[in-house]
């Protein structure tokens, strides 16, 4: 299977087959995850929602409380969704799940690694190659947040009895400018990867009715080390769109990709280090690519036989 074209002017990047010994080789996904419904990102039950004091921008040290999308957030729902995908499109493969049953096999454990015991090999293991950052909301946390308040209703009388609780919730819009890393990835490993992140939808600590989340591939940037951080981006775009104004639901989310697009290519720009920036059509291109079993079938091959050389040391 050859190369998609929108990715040929990239090829030194991606490497041919996976292989515990990754070089030095990135490719940085640009993403823009815009919350679309109440969501609820936190990490205990008993606790509000994940904060952080940071800068208001880049100009201005002053600190200002923001919301969190924890990176942990970020993976296990992407990777959930990964492995849904590939059930759709092979129904008959060896089932594989978080966080039992990892089959180290398949093209979602050859990405997103794990450690399972086999019998008369001991324990084989496989290193992560997309790599997560913590996302911080570019909006200020009291004009992103509100207090939900929750309702018993009698079914015979359709009278409220009685409220049973409230809870903090992050409002729709809300905007958290995100980097996914991929370290030495084959060029169907960032296809596949791209792809399972922009069409995964819920997250947060309850997803029954909340934490719709819609992911917007902005860019790609190829380079020999990791150039940018979400922090780096969302105050970069603070420099201007003041986080105090709440003027993020004011904003079309077309507006913040092209904002943010000229952001980066400004940043690459001052790094002044060897890289290349793909931002045309990237987002549709990922969309539009076939995902069928010939390509899924390949990339099992290709786990095979990286998971063979390391039970071969």
């Amino acid at each position: 299977m050859q190369i998609p074209d929108f990715l040929k002017n990239f090829q030194e990047y991606f490497v041919e087959a996976p292989s515990p010994l990754a070089p030095s080789s990135y490719v940085q996904a640009v993403l823009l995850r815009r919350v679309h419904d109440f969501s609820i990102f936190r990490t205990e039950e008993d606790r509000g929602l994940n904060t952080i004091t940071l800068p208001k921008n880049t100009k201005d040290p002053s600190l200002i409380e923001r919301l969190v999308f924890l990176y942990t957030k970020q993976k296990s729902a992407e990777r959930r969704h990964a492995e849904q995908i590939i059930r759709r499109i092979k129904p008959n493969a060896d089932v594989c799940y978080l966080k039992d049953n990892l089959c180290l096999g398949c093209p979602v454990c050859g990405l997103n690694g794990g450690i399972k015991a086999v019998k008369g090999l001991g324990e084989v293991s496989l290193r992560s190659r997309i790599l997560y950052a913590t996302a911080y909301s570019l909006g200020v946390f009291d004009a992103s947040t509100d207090l939900l308040t929750f309702n018993a209703v009698d079914e015979k009388t359709t009278k409220t009895d009685q409220a049973l609780g409230d809870r903090e919730a992050i409002l729709p819009t809300v905007t958290f400018p995100s980097i996914v890393t991929f370290q030495a990835p084959t060029w169907k490993e960032l296809v596949f990867g791209l792809r399972y992140i922009l069409e995964t939808s819920r997250y947060g600590a309850e997803t029954r009715g909340f934490g719709l989340v819609k992911n917007h591939l902005v860019g790609l940037i190829f380079a020999n080390s990791e150039l940018i951080t979400p922090l780096d981006l969302t105050l970069r775009v603070n420099d201007e769109m003041d986080p105090l104004e709440s003027r993020e639901k004011d904003i079309t989310t077309e507006e913040l990709k092209e904002k943010t697009d000229t952001i980066l290519k400004n940043i690459l720009k001052e790094e002044a280090l060897p890289s290349k920036y793909l931002s045309d059509n990237i987002e549709l291109n990922i969309r539009n690519f076939d995902l069928n079993e010939e390509f899924i079938d390949l990339m099992y091959s290709d786990v095979q036989k990286m998971t063979d050389e390391i039970k071969s040391k």
